[in-house]
């Protein structure tokens, strides 16, 4: 009987859904302008992808050998790695204006947080469905005090 690997395929759950690829399949991208992945804020990012797994994909380019390069998403990818994830999901950009470095930069030079505001009306919504502070505090990673400072 013979045995046919499979394992480096991808995997699609449904038409609307981005592939997933075995982690072997991603190799960084060489030129990445992150080079810093520890510390306290990526130890609560890797917690949070284990509580609610990645929830963007990684963005790649294809290469000649038939990896995929990360053009976006390397933090995704190495609490991945950490986590020990079977597949991650991605998407495939042809996009010329997103193959810089510039465009490395300015994705995550962009990225910001909500405003204290934004997040004080998010914890009253739970609130008032029922949920306890404390509860609110561990699903969004902060310490309980700082649920009643922002709702102050």
């Amino acid at each position: 009987m013979n045995i046919i690997d499979l394992s480096g395929l991808e995997i699609r759950a449904a038409d609307d859904a981005a592939p997933k690829a075995p982690l072997r399949r991603f190799e960084e991208d060489p030129d990445n302008p992150r080079t810093e992945f520890e510390g306290p804020e990526f130890e609560s990012f890797i917690e949070d992808i284990k509580q609610r797994g990645i929830l963007q994909p990684i963005v790649v380019t294809a290469t000649s050998s038939g990896q995929l390069r990360i053009r976006f998403g390397a933090r995704r990818f190495r609490a991945a790695q950490r986590l020990g994830l079977d597949l991650i999901p991605y998407v495939v950009v042809e996009d010329e204006r997103q193959m810089d470095g510039y465009a490395q930069v300015s994705e995550n030079e962009k990225r910001s947080g909500l405003q204290p505001h934004e997040m004080a009306v998010f914890i009253k919504k739970r609130l008032d469905q029922g949920e306890s502070r404390k509860d609110i505090a561990v699903k969004i990673g902060v310490d309980p005090s700082a649920v009643t400072h922002l709702l102050a």
